[in-house]
């Protein structure tokens, strides 16, 4: 159980909380209005029963609420967003900025996010992290080429950025991800019979089959 708690010529509330392994613990909460002071207290105390359960995940969960109470004890509100929710709200913005066709760009890194990112993309943005984009990078590096992978990295970059300029995010998380080294050039082969045959099949009647058949 936490409580509130002032000592004498010490002008902040300090908390007092019990750990999962029975320690108890003092500690001031650094302000002096009460209001605050009991989020924070309620915060601690909350983030102290998890024990050796505590995430990474659920840390910021605790961390994110407990910053929300303390901002709205004091009057004020903590803004937030989806990763989804700002990556869509990102695009509108950049519709009206930019040509269609760097706009189309856009929308391809995005999709292609979104998509890896799956039931995630609905979690808070604070809850993505360098590892998280650098398992993204290189997932990307196996399905498409390096430059690509590092188009779609520059992009998503880019809309963390802007989140980040909307106090959404404290740090942008895609900076610490290293573009990928352009690989020397390689030589296309030659198309195979059937791979040709499929092509042609797709193109059906078409004016794009006199382009794809070979001279």
């Amino acid at each position: 159980m936490a409580s509130l708690h002032k000592q004498k010529n010490k002008p902040n509330w300090f908390c007092a909380f019990t750990t999962s392994d029975g320690t108890r613990h003092f500690k001031s909460t650094g302000t002096t209005d009460k209001k605050q002071a009991e989020q924070v207290c309620r915060a601690w105390a909350k983030a102290s029963l998890h024990g050796e359960r505590l995430n990474a995940d659920k840390a910021r969960e605790i961390i994110a609420s407990g910053v929300a109470d303390v901002m709205a004890a004091s009057g004020d509100t903590l803004p937030s967003a989806t990763i989804r929710e700002w990556c869509t709200r990102w695009l509108e913005v950049k519709e009206i900025e930019n040509e269609r066709t760097t706009h189309t760009r856009y929308e391809q890194a995005i999709r292609v996010w979104l998509e890896y990112l799956g039931s995630s993309a609905d979690k808070n943005l604070e809850t993505l992290t360098a590892d998280s984009l650098l398992k993204f990078r290189d997932d990307c590096a196996n399905k498409v080429s390096v430059g690509s992978t590092n188009t779609n990295l520059r992009i998503i970059r880019a809309c963390l950025n802007s989140a980040r300029q909307q106090s959404l995010i404290g740090s942008n998380p895609a900076t610490l991800v290293k573009s990928l080294k352009e690989r020397a050039e390689s030589k296309r082969r030659e198309m195979k019979l059937a791979e040709i045959q499929n092509v042609l099949k797709v193109c059906g009647k078409t004016d794009w089959r006199g382009m794809v058949w070979p001279r």
